[in-house]
């Protein structure tokens, strides 16, 4: 069984003007499917009349429509959303064959490995998308909302570890990484497996158990953009361009919506001379992506590298209209 990436979802439903539509038509259904190569999908609505919420869904096969299940539930209350999810779930799952070795760990409520707090949920899901587009700094102090809010929210510190390491906190990272596996019965698996990676990988001297780690993780759960992110980073470091790139462009496949795998794809193809490839891949986030200042100012510094100067102040022009106090910031962090 695998489960296509919320993120993936949305960059597509983004590239075809339809993520902010509350209604999505079968022709929709069938366009992301075909996209994203997959062949059932669940579809959900809520409705919410006073306290009371009622949430319902169908499994479907994507292209000819054919319903497999529906189920509804009902309760009453911010609180009473989990649970809810919790059941749903469950029914839902009960339609697959998984054999029980692999069902370990699908049964986790969502209260545990996330959070039970709706406001701390909010400020997670605010901190991953910053953290899509690059922006660490904003990502840090939104995760960091979340944990103040729920102290034990494990999947936020992993998170909050990860950011941290990015703006260059090695020591506020190991820490992060720390506490999170302390919790980790709030983690699921591949969470889990990540921070246990991550401890090693904010340090180079620890980074071959890091890379051992990120490609274990990558080993059960192929679509575990982090940790492939974090192995692809880790090899461009150590120079190994090719395998690099052979680890990134899985991301790129997938529509990953994070700038830095297009960030160090160019990196790794531009030390290897081919800066073409490198400019293509940015070209596609900025497509994806055209009000991130960021991407324009990744690109910029390519086309610096690549020796495209005119090119390089074009779009660096670009960048700085669309956010001037962060373009100089950007350049540096890519």
């Amino acid at each position: 069984l695998r489960i296509l990436g919320t993120e993936t979802i949305y960059q597509i439903l983004k590239e075809m003007n339809q993520l902010d539509e509350r209604i999505t038509s079968l022709e929709v259904v069938q366009e992301v499917a075909e996209r994203s190569d997959v062949d059932t999908v669940l579809l959900g609505s809520f409705v919410k009349l006073g306290d009371t919420v009622r949430i319902n869904v169908r499994l479907q096969h994507a292209q000819s429509g054919e319903i497999l299940t529906t189920e509804k539930v009902e309760g009453v209350g911010e609180s009473s959303i989990f649970p809810m999810l919790d059941d749903i779930s469950r029914r839902i799952k009960d339609r697959f064959e998984i054999a029980g070795e692999d069902y370990a760990g699908l049964d986790l409520e969502l209260k545990d490995i996330t959070s039970a707090s709706i406001e701390a949920q909010r400020h997670y899901t605010e901190g991953l998308k910053l953290h899509n587009a690059g922006m660490n700094t904003e990502a840090l102090d939104a995760y960091e909302r979340a944990v103040a809010l729920d102290p034990g929210f494990a999947k936020a510190m992993v998170r909050l570890s990860e950011v941290s390491s990015n703006g260059g906190f090695i020591e506020q990272a190991e820490e992060y990484a720390r506490r999170a596996l302390e919790q980790q019965g709030r983690l699921s698996a591949p969470d889990r497996l990540f921070a246990e990676g991550f401890q090693y990988a904010v340090r180079e001297g620890t980074w071959d158990r890091a890379l051992q780690a990120f490609e274990r993780v990558i080993e059960l759960y192929p679509d575990y953009g982090p940790a492939r992110l974090s192995l692809g980073y880790r090899n461009l470091r150590l120079e190994r361009y090719e395998e690099a790139l052979e680890i990134l462009e899985k991301l790129r496949d997938r529509r990953y919506p994070f700038l830095g795998a297009y960030a160090h794809i160019s990196i790794a193809n531009a030390n290897l001379g081919l800066f073409e490839e490198g400019y293509q891949a940015l070209l596609e986030y900025i497509e994806r992506n055209p009000s991130d200042y960021a991407g324009h100012a990744r690109l910029g510094r390519h086309l610096i590298w690549w020796g495209k100067l005119d090119e390089a102040n074009r779009v660096l022009q670009k960048a700085a209209s669309i956010y001037p106090e962060g373009t100089a910031q950007a350049i540096g962090r890519w």
